[in-house]
């Protein structure tokens, strides 16, 4: 795909195990996307801005949800070219069937909005350690 040239895919993942599969649209745009899929009956999107990465998650029964996104900051360091490697080894023991679909298509940076409420994951954990003295309590509640 060309940089810059927008693009509409199609794409579904089935696991060849299991047989649950993971479907849904993507749009790219240059560096950026948009990702909305369904997995396991629930629907969820996920958008990159740049260096940063947006995750809205259908909301959970029981919990408290006071932000539509997540924000997650990718490093400067991690967007650097990576080395060259061998994947091919490791791509033959991957048990899903991917089939990808895409096509030239029309839309704008209004593809990419993040609209309402957006919660900095850094800034969520910060308020976490500070609201437990520093340190995540343990599921036996230590």
């Amino acid at each position: 795909m060309a940089l810059g040239l927008p693009y509409e895919c199609q794409i579904t993942v089935t696991d060849k195990t299991s047989g649950e599969s993971m479907s849904g649209t993507l749009w790219v745009k240059s560096q950026d996307y948009r990702w909305d899929y369904t997995a396991q009956g629930q629907v969820a999107t996920m958008v990159k801005r740049g260096n940063d990465v947006y995750m809205q998650m259908p909301q959970q029964e029981g919990v408290p949800k006071t932000f539509d996104w997540i924000k997650y900051t990718i490093p400067p360091e991690a967007t650097a070219e990576p080395e060259t490697a061998d994947v091919s080894s490791s791509m033959d023991t991957v048990e899903s069937a991917t089939n990808i679909q895409c096509a030239p298509a029309v839309f704008g940076d209004e593809k990419f909005a993040t609209p309402g409420v957006v919660q900095d994951m850094a800034e969520l954990i910060s308020g976490m350690l500070n609201q437990t003295g520093g340190a995540f309590p343990t599921p036996e509640g230590d």
